[in-house]
């Protein structure tokens, strides 16, 4: 946005760790068109490139566990990395948090239009924005990019067992079975949903959908634990579902191993 505008100013309520990932400076890569036909002639080459680009995320997991010489060396490197790229000294006195590819906004806060304010937005007025530090800004838009709805509460009816609302279950605190599934609310099955196991209500609990590594959180999805779920059939024969009791050994081959 800073390059189509005549002026900007950023309330930035809390810092982030910008990172270099992938490899492209926070940027979208493009792909030549020798790139993208060989890709489409080597679907294996295209599988390869995809895994060694989702290494690049899932090899580094160590960098998020306190007190580790991984992480004190990130910390290091992209502290030096920042100061690389950000000149102006005011816009580094301030300590980071989470971490994300954003090259192209460290280089755009920088620009003569725009103006950074290290302050949560209080209020809105008819005329523009009042920063919690006291500082009025008059502006003719706004761009509202304050976060997620963390609540994981449906923003429809959710009806379970025994009239059981989702929305209600979840009010105070959401609770899932890794994230796919939920107490009294047989046949429904979200995809990343709640919540962490660790840490507290009173003192502020994570409801992130998993704690550990992603590729952790597949194999612990792969090995179902059925002990932990009470089954209960509606047809009155069990063996119903499992019809016509062909294994796969006598479906059509050539049906089993179709591309298309």
């Amino acid at each position: 946005m800073q390059k189509h505008v005549k002026h900007m100013d950023v309330f930035a309520r809390t810092p982030n760790w910008f990172v270099e990932i992938a490899g492209h400076h926070g940027n979208n890569r493009r792909y030549d068109p020798s790139e993208r036909e060989r890709f489409r002639k080597n679907p294996e080459e295209l599988l390869r490139h995809i895994k060694e680009t989702e290494l690049m995320y899932n090899a580094h997991w160590d960098n998020a566990i306190m007190g580790t010489e991984l992480q004190k060396e990130v910390i290091e490197k992209t502290a030096k990395r920042m100061k690389d790229i950000v000149k102006d000294d005011t816009l580094l006195k301030v300590s980071c948090r989470r971490i994300t590819p954003g090259d192209p906004y460290l280089h755009a806060i920088q620009e003569p239009n725009v103006n950074m304010h290290f302050t949560g937005a209080a209020r809105i007025e008819k005329d523009g924005v009042v920063g919690e530090d006291g500082t009025v800004v008059t502006c003719d838009t706004i761009v509202c990019a304050t976060g997620f709805d963390t609540t994981w509460k449906p923003r429809f009816p959710v009806v379970g067992r025994n009239g059981v609302d989702l929305r209600e279950k979840w009010r105070d605190s959401p609770a899932a079975y890794f994230g796919v599934a939920c107490p009294d609310m047989p046949n429904w099955i979200t995809f990343l949903g709640p919540n962490c196991w660790y840490k507290d209500l009173d003192t502020g609990r994570v409801t992130a959908v998993y704690c550990g590594h992603s590729l952790h959180y597949r194999d612990m999805l792969s090995s179902v634990r059925w002990e932990d779920m009470d089954i209960r059939y509606t047809n009155v024969r069990e063996g119903s579902d499992i019809s016509p009791y062909f294994g796969l050994q006598r479906i059509d081959k050539r049906w089993r191993f179709a591309k298309e």
